[in-house]
């Protein structure tokens, strides 16, 4: 599939470059301008993608693990410093390895805990990501409208993915196959 350019980003412009449903068509760059979102270009590979800085590469859930749990605890400073913990109580993280990349944020709150959802990079990401040089990351799902209080289910790059959300929060996401 050769790269598809219908209009290229103007200046000041700043695009998302989303993974596609299909293997035919995997990468979408987008744009939103006063509430529109309109798809600007089209590419093979992120790699092809040549306004990088000011580009946010949204990584497909296949390639991040999700990770939803409750902590025995409200203070934001104190729940940064219990995540890793956490995340290498579960095997995400062994010790005396590389430093990890993660993402988390807090969904819920009630009088003693919080609900946290965490996002885990890989120690590699796929060849085929080469997300050198990009100005931001962040999580494909977090771009999408997903219904409130639900299960969304849709394709990305011939996988199907899922989402789960409580309220307006998205809680979990996994790539099924």
């Amino acid at each position: 599939m050769k790269s598809r350019t219908k209009r290229p980003l103007a200046k000041g412009e700043q695009g998302v470059l989303l993974p596609g449903p299909t293997g035919a068509e995997p990468w979408e760059m987008w744009v939103v301008k006063d509430r529109q979102a309109e798809c600007v270009q089209v590419y093979a590979r992120p790699g092809e993608n040549h306004a990088t800085k000011s580009t946010t590469l949204a990584l497909p859930v296949a390639q991040v693990h999700g990770l939803a749990f409750w902590l025995n605890e409200t203070d934001s400073r104190r729940l940064a410093e219990m995540i890793p913990l956490q995340l290498e109580l579960r095997g995400l993280h062994p010790r005396h390895q590389e430093p990890l990349i993660f993402d988390w944020s807090a969904v819920t709150r009630d009088a003693s805990r919080t609900l946290v959802v965490a996002g885990v990079l890989p120690a590699s990401l796929s060849r085929e990501i080469a997300a050198e040089g990009y100005g931001s990351f962040d999580l494909s799902a977090r771009y999408f409208p997903l219904a409130e209080n639900a299960l969304i289910l849709w394709r990305e790059q011939d996988n199907l993915v899922c989402a789960i959300t409580r309220g307006a929060s998205l809680v979990y996401f996994h790539a099924l196959g």
